[in-house]
């Protein structure tokens, strides 16, 4: 019994962990990378996703998560 109870507080906290980590990517998302200010930056003619993710001040590994994210196609907002 005493496992169980142990096996089951650690799914608590993994699950804990998981929601905690989904809050905070989505935060990320929207202060450094809004769908709105991708959608406003791509209609003004982005050449390629470095200068896209310079602009934001994000790295373009970070742009084509948050990319995937919202429902982008990869090299979509270019």
């Amino acid at each position: 019994m005493r496992k169980l109870a142990m096996y089951l507080h650690q799914l608590y906290h993994i699950a804990d962990n998981m929601v905690q980590e989904k809050r905070t990517r989505y935060w990320g998302m929207e202060h450094h990378g809004s769908r709105k200010r991708l959608d406003s930056l791509a209609r003004f003619g982005v050449d390629n996703d470095y200068e896209l993710a310079n602009d934001l001040g994000v790295q373009t590994d970070y742009l084509h998560m948050v990319g995937v994210m919202y429902g982008y196609h990869f090299k979509d907002i270019c």
